[in-house]
């Protein structure tokens, strides 16, 4: 690697916390006919830019999701939802999977990002 970039490893604990966490937020963003008429990836999308539209539905989750959290029947990973909210959105092209990367460029093009284990977990 040469001087200037930057290498963050995320532990898969945490990468799959994070997922299972994003998921399930995106899932609340989408009717279940759209989850039911659509593959994963398509209503992921579909959540994504709805909540690119408007950050503030996060807060809504969480505070619609207060009660049954209090009943235990539900549990939020404060953490990851503190992540999915710092988190930018923004275009990326999928250039490709290795068998142990995705290789993604922003639209702007001024770095590459190499997604260990993303391959696997996107399955679908």
């Amino acid at each position: 690697m040469g001087i200037g970039n930057i290498v963050m490893v995320v532990d898969s604990v945490i990468a799959h916390r994070f997922i299972d966490s994003y998921m399930a937020f995106l899932g609340a963003l989408v009717s279940e006919e759209e989850r039911a008429s659509q593959r994963t990836t398509q209503w992921l999308v579909l959540a994504r830019s709805r909540y690119a539209a408007d950050r503030e539905a996060l807060t809504r989750y969480r505070a619609a999701n207060a009660q049954r959290r209090k009943m235990r029947r539900l549990v939020l990973d404060d953490e990851m939802l503190d992540a999915i909210a710092d988190m930018q959105i923004g275009r990326f092209v999928y250039l490709k999977d290795t068998r142990s990367y995705s290789v993604c460029l922003p639209i702007e093009g001024e770095a590459a990002y190499f997604v260990l284990g993303l391959p696997s977990a996107c399955v679908t």
